[in-house]
């Protein structure tokens, strides 16, 4: 760590940014307090010597950090659930928070838990794939309030897809609740277009940008938007030593308490997040089903489920999709895989098996 560099503590609120300037040898800083623009902030760093910068996780901080860096700073962004001494704080305001990360700037910077955003570019694509899981789930609400409505006042729908429920249930709604109803259903057929179309430009993307996407999507369970979000949250594989922490990564993994010679560790849950971990947990879910094309990838699952013990620890299985996944990123060869996780008898680089 360069202990000779002037360190500034930057507290982000939505529309102003509050400094406070260590500079070497100094115990005592100086305040500033700034537009969140970027024409204010090219202004203050512009041409102003080398700083280390640093700041909290949040709404603003990949675009900060994205301006600061390409001003030629050192930038810090701190991990916001880690840095408890800031969000436990008894005196908690931006001034004095500006002035907590900036003498954690002077000590070992990895008591701050710093992360590294993605580029601008990947956050663009993520935005995309965000989008269309926000219209899925905007659909799956006014379905369910559909059926709901229906059932309630005693019929059903017809049983259908819900990529094909406003044609089919538009002639079998209630007379009585088709006033209520019928734009419903209208909306629902925009969503389904939109939620189409959004996926075809996902896939361009997948296919234009992210070409290594392609050997994601041999595994059973794995399509182009699953591949396309795992690559765009792992973005550089190289920063995990194993492929076994990209899991903990994502969300999927178990809860441990441990203190003195207690020692319990929960079951893997599901992901809160909707894009990267939940993308892996449905791939979980499709490979454990019934049908013949993932049969071999269920059939090695659940012997490695098996043959560990049905540890806990070991989240019941759900490590083979995820491992398998950080392999084939790892490698971005079609090369044979030679983890441990990977699938027996068949190589994950190889076509998928015909249907038996």
């Amino acid at each position: 760590m360069d202990k000779g560099i002037t360190v500034i503590g930057m507290d982000v609120s939505d529309r102003k940014a509050n400094l406070y300037t260590l500079a070497t040898g100094e115990n005592r800083g100086q305040e500033e307090r700034l537009p969140l623009t970027r024409q204010a902030l090219q202004r203050r760093f512009g041409g102003t010597g080398r700083y280390r910068v640093v700041m909290e996780t949040g709404t603003h901080s990949p675009w900060l950090s994205r301006l600061l860096e390409s001003q030629g700073h050192d930038v810090v962004v701190a991990d916001a659930r880690r840095v408890q001494l800031i969000s436990q704080s008894d005196r908690k305001t931006d001034r004095a928070d500006a002035e907590c990360l900036a003498r954690l700037g002077r000590s070992d910077l990895e008591l701050l838990k710093p992360v590294r955003h993605r580029s601008a570019q990947a956050q663009a694509d993520l935005a995309a794939v965000r989008s269309r899981d926000a219209l899925v789930r905007a659909r799956t609400m006014l379905v369910n309030h559909v059926r709901g409505a229906v059932k309630s006042m005693g019929y059903r729908l017809p049983t259908c897809s819900t990529k094909s429920f406003a044609s089919k249930v538009m002639g079998s709604l209630p007379e009585e609740l088709r006033p209520a109803l019928t734009p419903l259903v209208g909306q629902i057929e925009q969503l389904t277009e939109q939620i189409e179309a959004l996926k075809r430009e996902l896939e361009g993307i997948a296919k234009a940008r992210y070409p290594h996407t392609a050997l994601l999507q041999q595994i059973p369970g794995v399509g182009p938007i699953t591949s396309l979000t795992y690559v765009l949250v792992i973005e550089d594989p190289a920063r995990f030593s194993k492929s076994r922490k990209v899991g903990a990564y994502l969300g999927l993994t178990a809860r441990q308490n441990q203190s003195g010679e207690r020692d319990v560790r929960s079951r893997t849950r599901r992901p809160a997040t909707a894009t990267s971990g939940g993308c892996c947990w449905s791939a979980r879910t499709t490979s454990w089903g019934g049908s013949d094309r993932t049969a071999i990838f269920a059939g090695a699952a659940w012997r490695s489920r098996r043959a560990v013990g049905r540890s806990r620890r070991n989240g019941h299985g759900w490590r083979l999709p995820g491992s398998s996944l950080s392999c084939c990123a790892g490698c971005g060869v079609p090369e044979p895989c030679t983890s441990r996780y990977v699938l027996p008898r068949r190589r994950l680089h190889e076509p998928n098996p015909k249907p038996v």
